[in-house]
């Protein structure tokens, strides 16, 4: 787990490896747009599926993440939470 992402967050960072400016995103049912391109991210929301997108809005193509679930080189500019687990 990325050090420093606090449980009930979706946390995106703008580096690769969980380093740069860590976003910290929570709230769901819609898409949130980055206020920065994301290259690296964390689901710790609690159980919550996410998705993700490397447009804003959901655009360009979308990506389950389960809770829990890290990635460490995809970019990203949008992410949705779920309102339940066992979406992905």
């Amino acid at each position: 787990m990325p050090q420093g992402c606090l449980g009930q967050f979706f946390c995106a960072w703008t580096g690769k490896n969980f380093t740069g400016e860590k976003m910290e995103i929570s709230g769901a049912g819609h898409w949130h747009d980055l206020p920065a391109q994301a290259h690296s991210f964390y689901n710790h929301n609690g159980g919550d599926d996410a998705a993700v997108a490397p447009g804003t809005g959901g655009r360009g193509g979308k990506t389950c993440v389960d809770s829990q679930l890290s990635n460490s080189s995809t970019a990203i500019k949008s992410v949705y939470i779920a309102h339940t687990g066992g979406n992905c």
